[in-house]
């Protein structure tokens, strides 16, 4: 009996350990990903996309266009999505201060990809070119319109007191989260598309652009690594017929 004993407390010890071991492991991942790589990736796409635009003069609406909406996407809008997401960074700080931050940062990012989008139109336009006529164009199109829902809602969701008698809040707060994320991978894939445009392809190698590409798309992945989370449960539990009350665009904190 006291053999037994011994045993299940030598046991219970290794599974502390293991759980133990498990954790460090977890937090050393986390911060080497959200400390290391996520920084480095949306500096080497920031410093890259600055550097296009330089080396191709600022003379040129279509150049600032790149550097907006380029400067949107992947600096301002993905800093605020990393900022809500209650990252060690940002975690002294309350739900409510980080949710300011981040509508601050993202209206700022609407503002920058709104007015590239403008001045492209009237780039277009003063050349007297057909709109939307790429693939590139039409997926940004599609990013901008759902940017602008997402922001819509997330008015609502902040000082439509009115409109929250008809609209509840749950929902207007739902709509702008799956507008904002649709929004933001659509922009992402646009900026994808731009790397194989002649403005890239003049200065960078192909290997650059290649480079860029992955940093762009791992920034976005990172960014949306909460979402992407909840959508595979959703499809996990969807397909082993396990039941599950949560959604995948729940509005508490991540």
């Amino acid at each position: 009996m006291y053999i037994m004993q011994i045993l299940l407390v030598e046991e219970d010890d290794a599974d502390e350990t293991q759980v133990r071991d498990s954790t460090q492991c977890t937090v050393l991942v986390k911060c080497v990903v959200f400390g290391f790589i996520y920084p480095t990736c949306v500096i080497f796409a920031t410093v890259s996309i600055i550097l296009t635009c330089w080396w191709n003069g600022k003379s040129n609406f279509y150049i600032w266009h790149v550097l907006l909406t380029g400067i949107g996407f992947i600096v301002l809008m993905a800093t605020g999505i990393f900022i809500l997401r209650g990252h060690r960074l940002v975690q002294r700080a309350t739900y409510t201060t980080r949710r300011t931050i981040h509508w601050i940062v993202q209206s700022i990012a609407v503002a920058f990809i709104l007015t590239g989008t403008v001045l492209q139109y009237i780039n277009r336009e003063m050349k007297h070119k057909h709109h939307f006529t790429s693939a590139h164009s039409i997926v940004g199109l599609v990013s901008v319109a759902f940017i602008v829902v997402s922001l819509a809602s997330g008015m609502v969701a902040l000082f439509g007191w009115e409109l929250r008698k008809r609209l509840k809040p749950l929902w207007s707060k739902r709509l702008h989260r799956a507008a904002g994320v649709v929004g933001f991978l659509a922009g992402i894939a646009a900026l994808g598309l731009a790397y194989d445009k002649h403005i890239f392809k003049e200065y960078l190698s192909k290997d650059v652009r290649l480079a860029l590409l992955g940093t762009t798309v791992l920034t976005a992945l990172i960014c949306l690594m909460g979402v992407l989370k909840k959508v595979y449960n959703y499809f996990w539990e969807t397909c082993t017929f396990c039941s599950n009350e949560n959604l995948i665009l729940d509005c508490s904190d991540d």
